[in-house]
């Protein structure tokens, strides 16, 4: 009966175990490859190129040639929040300036950082 008992506890144990692997690499690998989890600022990718564009009548990057658009989604790995994030902290510390200008010092900042 004992030994039913053991056995029983071990295989619980076990299962635990498994199970807890199972979430650390899957964690370890939303962490090497993260998804965007908000999608609300862009629309789905267009069918001429693998980067997103923006459809928000908040963002106004009509302005933005689509060339600086592509380069900086390029140098992010298409990684839509951290575009977005970026922009976003850059819009606030320097109120009032063109749409273009964020985009190209975002993009500066990236090579600068990355140097």
């Amino acid at each position: 009966m004992s030994n039913i008992v053991i056995s029983l506890m071990f295989f619980g144990l076990l299962v635990i175990a498994f199970f807890l692997i199972f979430l650390l690499f899957r964690e370890i690998q939303n962490q090497r490859n993260p998804r965007s989890r908000s999608s609300r600022t862009f629309s789905k990718l267009s069918n001429d190129s693998q980067f997103p564009v923006v459809s928000s009548p908040a963002l106004t990057i009509s302005s933005v040639p689509k060339k600086i658009q592509k380069k900086f989604y390029r140098m992010l790995g298409g990684n839509q929040e951290t575009a977005t994030r970026l922009l976003e902290h850059l819009r606030q510390k320097h109120p009032n300036k063109p749409e273009i200008w964020y985009w190209e010092k975002a993009i500066s900042d990236l090579e600068r950082d990355r140097t």
